[in-house]
C-alpha cells in the first residue's frame, strides 16, 4: 500500500513542494523526468511558480538539483543526449534540467557550490582532491551550457521583470546578478576551478569561463543582445542593462562595450 501511494504521488506533481519532496527522495530516472517536466513549464503557468524567478522555494529546488541529482544524473543526461536524436525525450530532459538552473538563483548556487568545493580542497590530501574533481567538472560543464548563450542576460531580465516581486526586490536581485557577473566573482571561481582540474591532470571544460578576455567578449555580446531587445520606453530595462555595462569595466578587459551603444550616453546622464 505504501508503495502504491508513493507511485501515485510521483505520477501527480501539482506543487513545488511535491517536486522538492521527490528530488530529496532519490528519484529514479522516470520520476526525475516528471519533476523536470513540471518545473520547466513556466509558459503553461504564467501566473504561478517559475523556478527561474528568485524565491525561497526556487532556491530550495535548485539546491536539490545541484546535490545528488547532479552527481547521479548529469553525465547520464549528457550521454543520453549524445546518443539520442534531436527532439527526443532524452534530449528534452537535459534541456529541462539546464532550464531549471538558468537565472539568478541557479547561477548564484553554482558559484557558491564551486567555491565551497574549492575551499575544501586547499589543505586536503590528494585522495580528497580527486574525490572533488568530478563534482567540480560537472558544475563547470553545467555552467558552460547555461551561459554559452548570448541571450542569458536578456532572458534573465525578462524572468525577473515579469515576476510578482516588488520593484525594490527586483532591483536588489538584479544587483546581485550584476555583482556575480561583473565583479569578478564568477570569473575568478571558474579560473580557480580550471587550475584545480589542470593540477589533477583533468580535462578542462568551459575554458572561456575562466579566461578574462573570452569572458568579457561573452558579456559584451549579452549586453548587445539585451539592448536590441529593449523598447525605447522601457526605463527599468535600460537601467538594468546600464548597470551591467557600467560594472563590467571593473573586470579590466576590453570586449564588454558594444559599438555605438546608447548605454554610454545613458550612463553619462545618470
Amino acid at each position: 500500500m505504501e508503495e502504491q501511494g508513493h507511485d501515485r504521488r510521483e505520477s501527480s506533481i501539482s506543487s513545488p513542494e511535491d517536486a522538492l519532496e521527490i528530488l530529496r527522495s532519490q528519484p529514479d530516472r522516470a520520476t526525475l523526468r516528471k519533476v523536470l517536466h513540471y518545473l520547466d513549464r513556466p509558459v503553461d503557468r504564467p501566473s504561478s511558480f517559475n523556478i527561474r524567478r528568485p524565491s525561497p522555494q526556487a532556491a530550495l529546488l535548485i539546491n536539490a538539483l545541484l546535490g545528488p541529482i547532479l552527481s547521479d544524473y548529469w553525465r547520464l543526461l549528457q550521454s543520453e543526449e549524445s546518443e539520442s536524436p534531436k527532439g527526443s525525450s532524452q534530449t528534452d530532459d537535459r534541456i529541462r534540467f539546464l532550464n531549471c538552473l538558468r537565472g539568478i538563483n541557479g547561477l548564484g548556487a553554482i558559484e557558491a557550490r564551486l567555491r565551497r568545493l574549492l575551499d575544501s580542497s586547499h589543505d586536503a590530501n590528494i585522495q580528497v582532491k580527486k574525490s572533488i574533481l568530478i563534482p567540480v567538472l560537472d558544475l563547470l560543464d553545467v555552467l558552460d551550457h547555461i551561459l554559452r548563450s548570448h541571450d542569458f542576460l536578456k532572458d534573465t531580465w525578462s524572468d525577473l521583470d515579469g515576476s510578482n516581486s516588488k520593484d525594490a526586490e527586483k532591483k536588489l536581485q538584479w544587483r546581485e546578478l550584476v555583482s556575480l557577473l561583473c565583479s569578478g566573482r564568477l570569473l575568478s571561481v571558474a579560473a580557480e576551478a580550471h587550475l584545480f582540474v589542470k593540477n589533477l591532470d583533468g580535462e578542462v571544460v568551459g575554458y572561456w569561463l575562466g579566461d578574462g578576455a573570452a569572458y568579457a567578449r561573452w558579456l559584451g555580446k549579452n549586453v548587445a543582445a539585451m539592448t536590441l531587445d529593449l523598447q525605447e520606453e522601457d526605463k527599468a530595462g535600460w537601467e538594468a542593462t546600464a548597470q551591467v555595462y557600467e560594472k563590467s569595466f571593473s573586470l579590466g578587459y576590453s570586449g564588454t562595450a558594444p559599438p555605438n551603444n546608447p548605454l554610454t550616453r545613458l550612463i553619462r546622464d545618470r
